[in-house]
């Protein structure tokens, strides 16, 4: 699908709901430091076989693990400046690169192989955050932060005119769905895959696309402004990681930590983490232990409602 029909796509008029300065109410511990005295962290997976959280050090270019036997590991100190991440149904990782622009699998035994880095013959933004689809795909958002900010990539032309959100389907193809976000970065899927929602970094607009699965790929048939998160364009905290947990209540960072809003898009409270947080992932046994990639520090806080995953 080309991105002009995108461009097509119109936000209902319904005002997007606001977020709430209460308290999360799904905290169900306070929040403590797990680790330190990285620069600036990223892209939380759990991986359910080794019982240990990955994440990304994007400026140090370091790929780390933290688990509650070993504490911090470096899994690979040329990480390409990685990002977002996730287990594909391999239980391979699927890595986000900023310095290459590229999508990369890292299968079992640690060789990299890059699924997709350009689009009609020009080289991708950055992707920037990775999604599993129900249909063995990958959706990911491609802004353009690993080429215009020096510590998250190489500054360096941006030689696509639009920032996309994509499918790689399992053959090969890479789909564009949407050009409608003008940073698109963060992204989930709703527990039925009925929909999908982005967040904008620019504007701090979380908007809801309506999902077909179809042979073909998947194809976004509307788009509306779900809810927005509170942005300030001087203080850290932006509209960023992005996702779902087992009640189908969608969770977003932003200024003041990590927002929570119901399946309406209704408010319901503000995790607060003692610093800014750039993303977020559940993990554990039972899917309730929220680990924050939160700028220089890991931390961890034990919630009533568990991951998505869980369900």
């Amino acid at each position: 699908m080309s991105h002009d029909v995108q461009r097509e796509f119109a936000m209902t008029a319904a005002e997007p709901s606001a977020a709430s300065g209460a308290p999360c109410p799904f905290a169900d511990s306070a929040v403590t430091v797990l680790a330190d005295g990285f620069q600036f962290i990223e892209g939380p997976v759990w991986q359910a076989e080794t019982s240990r959280l990955l994440f990304n050090d994007i400026p140090a270019a370091t790929a780390y693990a933290w688990s509650a036997a070993a504490g911090v590991e470096t899994l690979r100190s040329e990480s390409n400046k990685a990002n977002g991440q996730v287990i594909d149904t391999e239980g391979r990782l699927v890595v986000c690169e900023h310095l290459t622009n590229a999508l990369v699998v890292i299968d079992h035994d640690g060789a990299r192989h890059v699924l997709a880095s350009e689009f009609q013959g020009q080289p991708l933004n950055s992707p920037n955050d990775v999604v599993l689809g129900p249909d063995g795909s990958l959706l990911f958002t491609d802004p353009p932060f690993g080429r215009v900010e020096a510590p998250m990539g190489e500054v360096r032309p941006v030689e696509l005119g639009f920032c996309g959100v994509y499918q790689w389907l399992p053959t090969g193809e890479l789909r564009l769905l949407t050009t409608r976000l003008a940073q698109p970065n963060g992204l989930c899927l709703s527990l039925d895959q009925a929909r999908l929602y982005v967040c904008d970094t620019a504007t701090g607009d979380i908007v809801e696309f309506a999902t077909s699965w179809r042979d073909s790929g998947l194809i976004v048939d509307d788009a509306r402004l779900f809810a927005r998160v509170p942005q300030d364009p001087v203080l850290p905290g932006k509209a960023d990681g992005l996702k779902v947990d087992a009640r189908g209540n969608i969770w977003c960072t932003g200024l003041g930590g990590v927002h929570v809003f119901d399946p309406t898009g209704r408010p319901l409270g503000l995790l607060d983490a003692g610093e800014p947080v750039a993303n977020f992932a559940w993990g554990g046994i039972d899917g309730r232990d929220l680990y924050l990639t939160a700028t220089t520090t890991l931390r961890h806080v034990r919630t009533t409602v568990a991951g998505a995953a869980w369900v």
